[in-house]
């Protein structure tokens, strides 16, 4: 009996993308370490995409939650901008991507469970979450191994489906939704979408991935590792 080595995020994912400061490569260092480390992806395979650096960009005045958490919703906007523009310029489609951030941490050995995982993932999934905070209980999808996410906080290790790209830009733009709110950062706005059930979110039942200690360009301060219930 011959042995099959379980699919990767590489082999799940048509474009994975990490996002990284330009001057932070001790944060890709580790980012890859972990990768090897879990062989959860090929690395070869992965692009690293350069992070807007808030604290040297200006951010709108409407915008109140500071210059790192505007650069942390321009670095994921500006990918899917991409994407999208890319199809208009090159007529090249990519039906799926996984964007991570460069502090993702995935648990040891995820391979199999992260098999079982997308292996039962609906055809209809939309957004998929392989790590972050459930804010409001998921729910049960009938399928042992998939949840549905109600509330998702944080953006270190989620996927979305072409689909959703324009659905999933406009929103995460939608320039009156932060307007006068401090701390409402692209994750706090994701959360809006979720409890409208505006897309199909899914999510394992255990997280793959938490986030790794070090310093948040967006909190300004140093954190310890974390991964949520």
């Amino acid at each position: 009996m011959s042995y099959t080595e379980p699919k990767n995020l590489t082999d799940w994912f048509e474009r994975v993308y990490v996002i990284n400061r330009p001057d932070r490569p001790e944060r890709l260092k580790a980012f890859y370490k972990n990768i090897e480390d879990t062989k959860v992806a090929d690395p070869s395979k992965i692009i690293v995409y350069p992070a807007v650096m808030g604290d040297k960009t200006a951010c709108p005045r409407y915008f109140l939650s500071g210059n790192g958490a505007w650069g942390c919703l321009r670095s994921h906007s500006n990918i899917i901008e991409n994407l999208l523009l890319e199809q208009i310029n090159t007529g090249i489609r990519v039906y799926s991507v996984l964007i991570l951030e460069d502090d993702v941490e995935f648990v040891p050995k995820p391979l199999f469970r992260l098999h079982a995982f997308m292996s039962a993932v609906p055809k209809n999934w939309d957004q998929i979450y392989l790590g972050g905070q459930h804010r409001h209980l998921p729910k049960p999808t009938g399928i042992d191994r998939v949840m549905r996410g109600i509330s998702v906080n944080r953006t270190h290790a989620y996927a979305l489906n072409r689909k959703v790209f324009k659905l999933f830009y406009t929103h995460i733009n939608n320039a009156e939704e932060y307007i006068g709110k401090k701390n409402h950062h692209i994750d706090h706005q994701l959360e809006i979408a979720h409890r409208k059930l505006a897309w199909n979110v899914y999510c394992p039942p255990v997280w793959l991935a938490g986030q790794a200690e070090g310093m948040s360009d967006v909190c300004n301060s140093e954190l310890e590792a974390r991964i949520w219930d």
